[in-house]
């Protein structure tokens, strides 16, 4: 059995973890609140999104390094506008960036709950189980599906620090179970 919400990683790995147990987050998130964003619900022991809120964008208050965030994909919903993990996020701004998406879209820039993609597309589809990963080392932000074994990368130096986490937006489904398990460092 793994940590509960905002306990040490098992050895090595030198972060925090989430199972979203439980019918809400745990104390150490919060989330973004522009015109357009909600909070997400938490059911099954999974992150969820509701149809009435157009994105979800959270951050991981924990102390710890804003340079890794990675997510198990609990389910897929037929149509997302996006579904991705984060770093470097200052979340009261709305600012930070992402990665994932269904079809492996690249890398997004979030600028006051704006995004604009500054990597190329990259990958395949992503399906229910896998592992995706970013990471920005020294402005090079890079995204792997560590299940698919693919990756890409782009390079801005915008924003550093902040904290790790994750987004998902407008969903076409009334309740859908994004995230099964999250982890950052």
């Amino acid at each position: 059995m793994g940590p509960g919400p905002g306990m040490p990683a098992s050895a090595g790995g030198g972060g925090y973890t989430d199972n979203f147990p439980g019918s809400s987050l745990s104390g150490n998130w919060t989330c973004y609140s522009g015109t357009g964003y909600g909070a997400p619900i938490v059911g099954s022991a999974q992150v969820q999104n509701n149809h009435s809120s157009q994105g979800s964008l959270c951050g991981y208050t924990g102390t710890f390094s804003a340079s890794l965030s990675q997510a198990t994909f609990g389910a897929l919903a037929s149509y997302v506008y996006w579904q991705a993990v984060c770093v470097n996020l200052n979340v009261s701004a709305g600012n930070g960036y992402c990665a994932g998406g269904n079809g492996g879209e690249g890398i997004l820039k979030f600028t006051t709950g704006a995004s604009a993609n500054i990597g190329s597309y990259c990958g395949s589809a992503v399906a229910v189980g896998d592992v995706l990963k970013i990471q920005n080392v020294g402005g090079t932000i890079t995204e792997t599906n560590v299940t698919q074994s693919w990756s890409c990368s782009a390079t801005d130096s915008t924003y550093t620090g902040g904290v790790s986490g994750f987004f998902f937006g407008y969903l076409d489904t009334t309740t859908f179970n994004a995230w099964s398990t999250w982890s950052g460092s």
